[in-house]
């Protein structure tokens, strides 16, 4: 009797970093999303953006939910939960999208009713 492996349905195989990678990659490069760095972690795909204007760009794009960390040295970090259009497979990619702001810079109001510090 041969033993073989039970095979889970596609969607629910655990991703890998590369294509974790390429699925943020492809939503980046489809909604022309700007970026100054990404980095795959296990809870997502960590993007940093270098103002405010490119962060309300992927709040635009993909939705979400802002979070602010607390003021430390004049700024605070603003994060961005959000995910990526489902795939072929229908699987989706959790992002966080981060970017750093001075306590002072203006911010739309849509951010500001959303965020919870």
């Amino acid at each position: 009797m041969s033993v073989q492996p039970i095979q889970l349905p596609y969607a629910a195989r655990r991703q890998t970093d590369a294509q974790r990678l390429t699925a943020v990659e492809a939503a980046i490069a489809s909604n022309s999303l700007p970026q100054i760095r990404t980095v795959v972690r296990d809870d997502a795909v960590h993007v940093i953006v270098g103002d405010v204007e490119q962060y309300a760009t992927w709040v635009y794009a993909l939705g979400g939910v802002s979070n602010r960390a607390p003021e430390l040295d004049g700024a605070s970090l603003w994060t961005l939960r959000t995910e990526t259009p489902p795939g072929r497979n229908r699987s989706k990619v959790a992002v966080r999208v981060h970017v750093a702001v001075v306590c002072d810079e203006s911010v739309p109001v849509e951010f500001r009713r959303s965020v919870s510090a």
